[in-house]
């Protein structure tokens, strides 16, 4: 497998991911759509902690976290299998996880599953605010419905893309160093495309080889850390195993 091929996959599993989550936002978006509509939210009567049960049940019901759950754990598996078809090829080794590096793996794993959790919570408590708000004044079901989207757009659908690549991207990296490091490899080289979406950071350190003490000593513009996010959000770039550095 080439380095090419590599990062074209770790795309491919990040674009199914962006693909279901926007189907999960389209089915919340309904929902709150049909229960608008059904008059439960233009009642006056209607108080927070009620409404917050009706929202909670609807992410439920949208398959929210049922959804996010099975996007990680189908992505993840592909991602390993992916690292260790490419470092055993590049490698010419046959790589093995130790405990000590699945303990790892499933702990970034889990990291990156809380985002999406409270990013739920968060966009609970934000329609909660938009649908209380509305019941001090007079609001038509349509103009609710609407800045229930609106709320809904810019809490989830506009994060979405940036978050799930950014968290797909980051695992990917980890595996894969994870899976080098297991077999020897101290040495490895910042690659990936150099065009006009290159970030200054990376154009900087593409094509540097360092020991992996070093990259991961480092952070990039955006103060994250270099050995998981390289760049910084949605980056396209790779540290990849360097065996017989010159």
């Amino acid at each position: 497998m080439s380095i090419i091929k590599k990062i074209e996959n770790t795309d491919r599993i990040a674009e199914g991911y962006v693909n279901d989550f926007r189907k999960i936002i389209d089915r919340i978006e309904a929902r709150l759509s049909q229960t608008v509509k059904a008059g439960v939210w233009t009642n006056a009567e209607v108080d927070a902690a009620l409404v917050r049960e009706q929202l909670n049940q609807i992410m439920v019901d949208s398959g929210y976290q049922a959804n996010i759950n099975k996007m990680f754990d189908k992505g993840y598996q592909d991602l390993l299998a992916q690292n260790v078809e490419f470092y055993n090829q590049r490698l010419s080794a046959s790589l093995r996880y130790t405990p000590e590096s699945l303990d790892k793996l499933n702990l970034i794993k889990q990291l990156d599953l809380e985002k999406f959790e409270s990013l739920g919570e968060s966009q609970v408590r934000e329609l909660e605010r938009v649908i209380i708000n509305a019941q001090f004044g007079s609001i038509s079901s349509g103009d609710l419905t609407a800045q229930l989207k609106s709320t809904l757009d810019e809490g989830m659908s506009r994060y979405a893309d940036t978050w799930v690549n950014t968290a797909i991207s980051g695992f990917d990296r980890v595996a894969g160093s994870t899976i080098a490091l297991d077999g020897g490899v101290e040495y490895f080289e910042y690659i990936g495309p150099d065009d006009k979406l290159t970030r200054p950071f990376c154009e900087e350190h593409l094509g540097q080889v360092k020991k992996w003490e070093e990259w991961d000593a480092m952070v990039n513009d955006q103060g994250s850390k270099v050995t998981v996010y390289c760049g910084g959000a949605r980056c396209r770039h790779q540290l990849v195993a360097v065996p017989n550095p010159e």
